[in-house]
């Protein structure tokens, strides 16, 4: 369960992902709207199936729940660029993201908009990147070493910084 922000722009996180990681996102990002809203909903005719169930206590859960319009932003950028890859959408992600995000106030999250806790974010996401396929993300983040990367935990924007 998670989101990656390796970017300052949304739309750069999406980018930034390798094809893989992207369309796992999409569904992570799904995944944590439901748990936002409490409960599990059919992505085309948005039907309620059930209660949100399991990760409701997740840190990525927590972080997003206060602001889900920038969850939906997240999984639509996120959908965008699997669209501009050729990555099928069957569940209708990218639409339900385009229909849900207006529901909710826009709100930029406070840990995005607080540039410490923002910079804390990105380098831990980008180092967990790095760690998940350092050949891949080592052509987009080279600041960050190999070692660096191995020793760099998650950083929670739902815990005390």
């Amino acid at each position: 369960m998670q989101t990656f922000l390796s970017a300052t722009e949304l739309k750069t996180c999406a980018e930034n992902l390798d094809s893989l990681r992207l369309n796992k996102q999409r569904v992570e990002a799904f995944q944590l709207y439901n748990i936002g809203i409490g409960l599990r909903l059919d992505s085309i005719t948005d039907e309620v199936i059930e209660k949100a169930r399991g990760f409701l206590n997740h840190p990525a859960a927590l972080m997003w729940k206060p602001y889900l319009h920038y969850l939906c932003m997240y999984g639509e950028y996120i959908s965008n660029e699997c669209d501009k890859r050729g990555i099928a959408d069957n569940r209708k992600l990218g639409d339900f993201f385009r229909r849900r995000k207006n529901r909710h106030e826009f709100i930029v999250p406070l840990w995005w908009l607080n540039e410490e806790t923002k910079n804390k974010i990105i380098h831990s996401h980008r180092a967990n990147l790095l760690r998940k396929d350092f050949d891949y993300y080592s052509k987009i983040f080279q600041n960050i070493s190999k070692e660096e990367a191995e020793n760099t935990q998650y950083t929670w924007p739902t815990r005390k910084l």
